[in-house]
Protein backbone atom coordinates (compact mmCIF):
# COMPACT_ATOMS: atom_id res chain seq x y z
CA UNK A 1 0.00 0.00 0.00
CA UNK A 2 1.35 3.82 -0.90
CA UNK A 3 2.52 5.44 2.14
CA UNK A 4 0.79 9.03 1.35
CA UNK A 5 -2.38 7.01 0.21
CA UNK A 6 -5.33 9.35 1.05
CA UNK A 7 -8.85 7.60 1.46
CA UNK A 8 -11.08 10.33 -0.48
CA UNK A 9 -14.51 10.55 1.25
CA UNK A 10 -17.54 11.42 -1.54
CA UNK A 11 -21.06 12.83 0.12
CA UNK A 12 -21.78 9.28 -0.85
CA UNK A 13 -19.72 8.02 2.24
CA UNK A 14 -22.31 8.53 5.64
CA UNK A 15 -25.04 6.27 3.29
CA UNK A 16 -22.91 3.81 2.64
CA UNK A 17 -21.85 3.69 6.49
CA UNK A 18 -25.59 2.81 7.43
CA UNK A 19 -26.05 0.38 5.42
CA UNK A 20 -22.56 -1.31 6.15
CA UNK A 21 -22.16 -3.56 8.55
CA UNK A 22 -20.17 -3.18 11.50
CA UNK A 23 -16.46 -4.09 12.09
CA UNK A 24 -17.28 -6.75 14.91
CA UNK A 25 -19.36 -8.14 11.63
CA UNK A 26 -16.76 -8.13 9.24
CA UNK A 27 -14.15 -9.77 11.60
CA UNK A 28 -16.79 -12.80 12.21
CA UNK A 29 -17.09 -12.67 8.80
CA UNK A 30 -13.46 -12.80 7.92
CA UNK A 31 -12.94 -15.71 10.93
CA UNK A 32 -15.53 -17.57 8.89
CA UNK A 33 -13.65 -17.90 5.71
CA UNK A 34 -10.12 -18.12 7.19
CA UNK A 35 -11.46 -21.40 8.60
CA UNK A 36 -12.22 -22.30 4.91
CA UNK A 37 -8.93 -20.91 3.87
CA UNK A 38 -7.50 -23.13 6.31
CA UNK A 39 -9.67 -26.44 4.56
CA UNK A 40 -7.94 -25.05 1.42
CA UNK A 41 -4.33 -24.64 2.28
CA UNK A 42 -3.01 -27.60 0.64
CA UNK A 43 -4.75 -26.40 -2.71
CA UNK A 44 -3.73 -23.22 -2.46
CA UNK A 45 0.07 -24.32 -2.66
CA UNK A 46 -0.80 -27.13 -5.18
CA UNK A 47 -2.10 -24.45 -7.65
CA UNK A 48 0.11 -21.60 -6.23
CA UNK A 49 -3.12 -19.54 -6.57
CA UNK A 50 -5.57 -18.50 -3.79
CA UNK A 51 -8.95 -20.18 -4.88
CA UNK A 52 -11.93 -18.37 -6.88
CA UNK A 53 -14.33 -19.26 -4.48
CA UNK A 54 -12.09 -17.95 -1.51
CA UNK A 55 -11.73 -14.99 -3.23
CA UNK A 56 -15.73 -14.88 -4.03
CA UNK A 57 -16.01 -15.54 -0.50
CA UNK A 58 -14.31 -12.32 0.73
CA UNK A 59 -16.21 -10.18 -1.85
CA UNK A 60 -19.53 -11.56 -0.80
CA UNK A 61 -18.53 -11.11 3.14
CA UNK A 62 -17.69 -7.36 2.01
CA UNK A 63 -14.13 -6.96 2.60
CA UNK A 64 -12.84 -6.43 -0.47
CA UNK A 65 -14.40 -3.17 -0.46
CA UNK A 66 -13.27 -2.28 2.87
CA UNK A 67 -10.87 0.17 1.56
CA UNK A 68 -12.06 1.11 -1.66
CA UNK A 69 -13.30 4.61 -1.75
CA UNK A 70 -17.07 5.31 -0.88
CA UNK A 71 -17.83 6.76 -4.13
CA UNK A 72 -17.01 3.34 -6.24
CA UNK A 73 -19.00 1.26 -3.67
CA UNK A 74 -16.53 0.96 -0.89
CA UNK A 75 -16.67 1.16 2.17
CA UNK A 76 -14.05 3.43 3.40
CA UNK A 77 -12.70 1.75 6.26
CA UNK A 78 -9.40 2.69 8.11
CA UNK A 79 -5.83 1.38 7.85
CA UNK A 80 -5.96 -0.87 10.99
CA UNK A 81 -9.65 -2.43 10.54
CA UNK A 82 -8.10 -3.65 7.78
CA UNK A 83 -5.11 -5.16 9.15
CA UNK A 84 -7.07 -6.80 11.78
CA UNK A 85 -9.12 -8.72 9.29
CA UNK A 86 -5.94 -9.55 7.16
CA UNK A 87 -4.34 -11.26 10.83
CA UNK A 88 -7.58 -13.41 11.20
CA UNK A 89 -7.79 -14.77 7.53
CA UNK A 90 -3.64 -15.52 7.85
CA UNK A 91 -4.37 -17.34 10.77
CA UNK A 92 -6.05 -19.98 9.05
CA UNK A 93 -3.70 -19.24 5.59
CA UNK A 94 -0.72 -17.46 5.32
CA UNK A 95 -1.52 -16.66 1.33
CA UNK A 96 -4.93 -15.68 2.09
CA UNK A 97 -4.24 -13.40 3.79
CA UNK A 98 -1.27 -11.62 2.18
CA UNK A 99 -3.21 -11.72 -0.89
CA UNK A 100 -6.34 -9.60 0.86
CA UNK A 101 -3.90 -7.17 1.90
CA UNK A 102 -2.91 -6.76 -1.36
CA UNK A 103 -5.78 -7.03 -3.64
CA UNK A 104 -7.87 -5.16 -0.81
CA UNK A 105 -5.17 -3.00 0.26
CA UNK A 106 -4.55 -1.54 -3.33
CA UNK A 107 -8.22 0.02 -3.35
CA UNK A 108 -6.24 2.95 -1.51
CA UNK A 109 -3.61 3.13 -3.90
CA UNK A 110 -6.33 3.79 -6.84
CA UNK A 111 -7.90 5.75 -4.91
CA UNK A 112 -4.82 8.19 -4.32
CA UNK A 113 -4.89 8.21 -8.24
CA UNK A 114 -6.51 10.98 -10.76
CA UNK A 115 -10.53 10.51 -10.77
CA UNK A 116 -10.46 9.59 -14.57
CA UNK A 117 -7.44 6.79 -13.97
CA UNK A 118 -9.97 5.74 -11.08
CA UNK A 119 -12.92 5.90 -13.40
CA UNK A 120 -10.51 3.70 -16.05
CA UNK A 121 -10.38 0.75 -13.36
CA UNK A 122 -13.52 0.81 -11.93
CA UNK A 123 -16.31 2.57 -13.98
CA UNK A 124 -17.62 -0.66 -16.18
CA UNK A 125 -16.72 -2.80 -13.09
CA UNK A 126 -16.44 -2.13 -9.21
CA UNK A 127 -15.02 -5.08 -8.41
CA UNK A 128 -11.77 -4.81 -10.65
CA UNK A 129 -8.93 -6.02 -8.78
CA UNK A 130 -5.50 -4.17 -8.96
CA UNK A 131 -2.22 -6.58 -8.29
CA UNK A 132 1.19 -4.61 -8.05
CA UNK A 133 4.90 -4.98 -8.63
CA UNK A 134 6.34 -1.69 -6.62
CA UNK A 135 9.97 -1.87 -7.51
CA UNK A 136 11.33 0.01 -9.85
CA UNK A 137 12.37 -2.07 -12.41
CA UNK A 138 10.55 -0.98 -15.42
CA UNK A 139 12.31 1.48 -18.04
CA UNK A 140 10.18 4.36 -19.41
CA UNK A 141 10.60 7.36 -21.72
CA UNK A 142 7.99 10.15 -21.54
CA UNK A 143 6.17 10.01 -24.99
CA UNK A 144 3.45 12.68 -26.14
CA UNK A 145 0.80 12.39 -23.36
CA UNK A 146 2.47 10.33 -21.24
CA UNK A 147 5.03 7.48 -21.06
CA UNK A 148 6.11 4.23 -22.90
CA UNK A 149 7.69 1.52 -20.42
CA UNK A 150 9.15 -1.58 -21.13
CA UNK A 151 10.86 -4.70 -18.54
CA UNK A 152 10.05 -7.01 -16.11
CA UNK A 153 8.28 -6.23 -13.17
CA UNK A 154 8.63 -9.84 -10.22
CA UNK A 155 6.30 -10.57 -7.60
CA UNK A 156 3.11 -9.55 -8.79
CA UNK A 157 1.19 -10.89 -5.64
CA UNK A 158 -2.78 -12.28 -6.82
CA UNK A 159 -1.88 -11.45 -10.29
CA UNK A 160 -3.88 -14.30 -11.81
CA UNK A 161 -7.03 -12.03 -9.82
CA UNK A 162 -6.60 -8.84 -10.98
CA UNK A 163 -7.44 -7.00 -14.08
CA UNK A 164 -4.94 -4.23 -13.82
CA UNK A 165 -1.15 -3.71 -12.06
CA UNK A 166 0.41 -0.80 -10.51
CA UNK A 167 4.03 -1.40 -11.74
CA UNK A 168 6.75 0.56 -10.38
CA UNK A 169 9.53 1.82 -13.07
CA UNK A 170 12.26 4.73 -13.58
CA UNK A 171 12.48 7.30 -16.08
CA UNK A 172 14.91 10.41 -16.54
CA UNK A 173 13.80 13.69 -15.47
CA UNK A 174 14.23 16.86 -17.49
CA UNK A 175 17.73 17.16 -16.03
CA UNK A 176 18.66 13.34 -17.32
CA UNK A 177 18.05 12.32 -12.97
CA UNK A 178 16.29 9.16 -12.78
CA UNK A 179 12.86 9.32 -11.32
CA UNK A 180 10.70 6.80 -9.74
CA UNK A 181 7.33 6.31 -11.06
CA UNK A 182 4.05 4.25 -10.41
CA UNK A 183 2.25 3.17 -13.55
CA UNK A 184 -1.36 2.12 -13.57
CA UNK A 185 -1.43 -0.89 -16.06
CA UNK A 186 -4.79 -2.77 -17.84
CA UNK A 187 -4.14 -6.46 -18.60
CA UNK A 188 -3.81 -6.24 -21.87
CA UNK A 189 -0.54 -4.13 -21.94
CA UNK A 190 1.51 -7.29 -19.65
CA UNK A 191 2.02 -10.47 -19.83
CA UNK A 192 2.17 -13.08 -16.51
CA UNK A 193 4.97 -15.48 -16.90
CA UNK A 194 4.29 -18.23 -14.78
CA UNK A 195 6.87 -18.61 -12.56
CA UNK A 196 6.14 -19.06 -9.26
CA UNK A 197 7.66 -21.80 -7.93
CA UNK A 198 8.42 -21.10 -4.19
CA UNK A 199 9.24 -22.46 -0.24
CA UNK A 200 6.62 -20.49 0.91
CA UNK A 201 3.96 -18.06 0.62
CA UNK A 202 3.39 -20.94 -2.48
CA UNK A 203 -0.36 -19.19 -2.84
CA UNK A 204 0.01 -15.72 -3.40
CA UNK A 205 1.06 -16.53 -6.92
CA UNK A 206 3.33 -13.72 -6.82
CA UNK A 207 4.34 -13.99 -10.98
CA UNK A 208 6.75 -12.08 -12.78
CA UNK A 209 4.52 -9.28 -15.19
CA UNK A 210 5.95 -8.20 -18.85
CA UNK A 211 5.24 -5.34 -20.61
CA UNK A 212 6.75 -4.53 -24.04
CA UNK A 213 6.60 -1.00 -25.29
CA UNK A 214 2.99 -0.05 -23.80
CA UNK A 215 2.05 3.24 -23.45
CA UNK A 216 0.57 4.66 -20.49
CA UNK A 217 -1.34 8.20 -19.84
CA UNK A 218 -0.36 10.59 -18.11
CA UNK A 219 -3.55 10.63 -15.52
CA UNK A 220 -2.79 7.17 -15.11
CA UNK A 221 0.88 8.22 -13.94
CA UNK A 222 1.74 8.86 -10.43
CA UNK A 223 5.38 9.15 -8.13
CA UNK A 224 6.44 6.44 -6.80
CA UNK A 225 6.79 6.77 -3.07
CA UNK A 226 9.10 5.52 -0.49
CA UNK A 227 7.43 1.99 0.42
CA UNK A 228 9.90 1.32 3.70
CA UNK A 229 9.26 4.54 5.27
CA UNK A 230 5.60 4.51 6.57
CA UNK A 231 2.78 1.60 6.83
CA UNK A 232 3.00 -0.34 3.51
CA UNK A 233 5.52 -2.65 5.55
CA UNK A 234 3.07 -2.99 8.46
CA UNK A 235 0.03 -3.85 6.04
CA UNK A 236 1.92 -7.11 4.91
CA UNK A 237 3.40 -7.97 8.61
CA UNK A 238 -0.30 -7.76 9.79
CA UNK A 239 -0.09 -11.51 7.76
CA UNK A 240 3.28 -12.09 8.61
CA UNK A 241 1.57 -12.26 12.44
CA UNK A 242 -1.43 -13.75 11.52
CA UNK A 243 -0.06 -16.82 10.10
CA UNK A 244 2.48 -16.96 12.86
CA UNK A 245 -0.26 -17.03 15.54
CA UNK A 246 -1.78 -19.41 13.12
CA UNK A 247 0.90 -21.84 13.31
CA UNK A 248 1.23 -21.85 16.77
CA UNK A 249 -2.10 -22.17 17.56
CA UNK A 250 -1.75 -25.44 16.10
CA UNK A 251 0.76 -27.45 17.89
CA UNK A 252 -1.19 -25.97 21.15
CA UNK A 253 -3.97 -27.64 19.66
CA UNK A 254 -1.48 -30.85 18.73
CA UNK A 255 0.00 -31.27 22.06
CA UNK A 256 -2.98 -30.30 24.31
CA UNK A 257 -4.24 -33.52 24.45
CA UNK A 258 -1.81 -35.30 23.41
CA UNK A 259 -0.91 -38.46 25.27
CA UNK A 260 3.02 -38.82 26.31
CA UNK A 261 5.03 -41.49 23.57
CA UNK A 262 7.43 -44.55 25.38
CA UNK A 263 5.19 -44.26 28.25
CA UNK A 264 6.70 -40.98 29.02
CA UNK A 265 4.49 -37.89 30.18
CA UNK A 266 2.13 -35.80 27.66
CA UNK A 267 3.40 -32.89 26.09
CA UNK A 268 1.66 -30.73 27.65
CA UNK A 269 2.49 -31.00 30.88
CA UNK A 270 6.33 -30.99 30.71
CA UNK A 271 7.63 -27.54 31.45
CA UNK A 272 10.22 -27.93 28.15
CA UNK A 273 6.43 -27.53 26.25
CA UNK A 274 4.92 -24.67 28.59
CA UNK A 275 8.13 -22.50 28.21
CA UNK A 276 8.20 -22.89 24.83
CA UNK A 277 5.01 -22.42 24.08
CA UNK A 278 4.03 -19.19 26.91
CA UNK A 279 7.23 -17.48 25.63
CA UNK A 280 6.13 -17.76 21.45
CA UNK A 281 2.59 -16.98 22.49
CA UNK A 282 3.98 -13.73 24.33
CA UNK A 283 6.42 -12.75 21.61
CA UNK A 284 3.49 -13.19 18.54
CA UNK A 285 1.26 -11.17 20.99
CA UNK A 286 3.72 -8.36 21.34
CA UNK A 287 4.40 -8.24 17.87
CA UNK A 288 0.58 -7.93 17.24
CA UNK A 289 0.07 -4.75 20.15
CA UNK A 290 3.43 -3.18 18.43
CA UNK A 291 1.87 -3.19 14.69
CA UNK A 292 -1.29 -1.83 15.74
CA UNK A 293 0.26 0.94 17.84
CA UNK A 294 2.57 1.62 14.67
CA UNK A 295 -0.92 1.77 12.54
CA UNK A 296 -2.07 4.20 14.98
CA UNK A 297 1.05 6.64 15.20
CA UNK A 298 1.03 6.61 11.16
CA UNK A 299 -2.51 6.19 10.00
CA UNK A 300 -3.49 10.17 11.16
CA UNK A 301 -0.16 11.33 9.47
CA UNK A 302 -0.73 9.08 5.99
CA UNK A 303 -4.53 10.46 5.66
CA UNK A 304 -3.68 13.85 6.13
CA UNK A 305 -1.12 13.34 3.07
CA UNK A 306 1.91 15.01 5.36
CA UNK A 307 5.46 13.42 5.20
CA UNK A 308 6.29 11.32 7.00
CA UNK A 309 8.26 12.81 9.80
CA UNK A 310 12.00 11.11 10.59
CA UNK A 311 11.38 10.25 14.25
CA UNK A 312 8.04 8.17 13.01
CA UNK A 313 10.34 6.90 10.41
CA UNK A 314 12.65 5.66 12.80
CA UNK A 315 10.06 3.83 14.79
CA UNK A 316 8.44 2.42 12.27
CA UNK A 317 11.42 0.57 10.70
CA UNK A 318 12.48 -0.75 14.38
CA UNK A 319 9.09 -2.47 14.75
CA UNK A 320 9.15 -4.05 11.55
CA UNK A 321 12.68 -5.27 12.19
CA UNK A 322 11.34 -6.10 15.88
CA UNK A 323 7.76 -7.74 14.66
CA UNK A 324 9.30 -9.77 11.81
CA UNK A 325 12.09 -10.99 14.30
CA UNK A 326 10.02 -11.72 16.98
CA UNK A 327 7.40 -14.30 14.31
CA UNK A 328 10.22 -16.09 12.89
CA UNK A 329 11.83 -16.78 16.07
CA UNK A 330 8.61 -18.14 17.77
CA UNK A 331 7.51 -20.42 15.12
CA UNK A 332 10.97 -21.92 14.97
CA UNK A 333 10.82 -22.50 18.68
CA UNK A 334 8.01 -23.97 18.09
CA UNK A 335 8.71 -26.16 15.15
CA UNK A 336 11.87 -27.44 17.02
CA UNK A 337 9.65 -29.06 19.70
CA UNK A 338 7.25 -30.78 16.48
CA UNK A 339 9.48 -33.61 16.46
CA UNK A 340 8.82 -35.66 13.37
CA UNK A 341 5.28 -34.78 12.40
CA UNK A 342 6.80 -30.98 12.03
CA UNK A 343 8.61 -31.87 8.52
CA UNK A 344 5.36 -32.92 7.10
CA UNK A 345 2.89 -30.60 5.31
CA UNK A 346 1.10 -29.13 7.61
CA UNK A 347 -0.49 -26.27 9.47
CA UNK A 348 2.89 -25.27 11.51
CA UNK A 349 4.85 -26.53 8.43
CA UNK A 350 3.28 -23.94 5.87
CA UNK A 351 2.80 -21.39 8.53
CA UNK A 352 6.64 -21.45 9.34
CA UNK A 353 7.51 -21.42 5.29
CA UNK A 354 4.48 -18.41 5.13
CA UNK A 355 6.73 -16.64 7.91
CA UNK A 356 10.17 -17.00 6.65
CA UNK A 357 9.34 -16.32 3.04
CA UNK A 358 7.29 -13.07 4.41
CA UNK A 359 10.67 -12.39 6.51
CA UNK A 360 12.83 -12.43 3.19
CA UNK A 361 10.77 -9.43 1.91
CA UNK A 362 13.17 -6.74 1.29
CA UNK A 363 10.67 -4.11 3.10
CA UNK A 364 10.03 -6.97 6.00
CA UNK A 365 13.61 -8.38 6.16
CA UNK A 366 14.35 -7.83 10.04
CA UNK A 367 18.07 -7.32 9.35
CA UNK A 368 17.06 -4.73 6.60
CA UNK A 369 14.73 -2.92 8.61
CA UNK A 370 17.45 -2.53 11.79
CA UNK A 371 19.76 -1.57 9.50
CA UNK A 372 17.58 1.61 8.78
CA UNK A 373 16.44 2.28 11.99
CA UNK A 374 19.87 2.04 13.33
CA UNK A 375 21.32 4.81 10.68
CA UNK A 376 18.41 6.60 11.40
CA UNK A 377 19.33 6.73 14.79
CA UNK A 378 22.85 7.59 14.40
CA UNK A 379 22.16 10.47 12.34
CA UNK A 380 19.85 12.04 14.96
CA UNK A 381 21.15 14.70 16.71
Amino acid sequence: MSNNAVLNPSPKASATAAAAPSHAELLERARRISRKAEARAEQTDRERCIPRETIAELYDADLMRLVQPPQWGGLGRSFHELYELVYELARGCGSTGWIYCVLAGHSVVVGTFPAEAQAAVWGDDRKALVSSAFAPTLQARKVDGGYEISGKSPFSSGTDHASWALLGGVVLDEKGAPARKLFLVPRSDYAIHDDWFVMGLAGTGSKTLEVAGAFVPEVRVVDLQDFFSGLAPHSLQSAMVGAARGGIDSFVESIRNSPGKFGGRPPAELELFQTVVGSAVGDVTYAWELLQKITCECEPIVLSGQAMPPEQILRNRSATSTISRLCLGALERVFELSGGQGIYNNRLSRALRDVRAAANHAALNATLAGKDAGLLALKRG
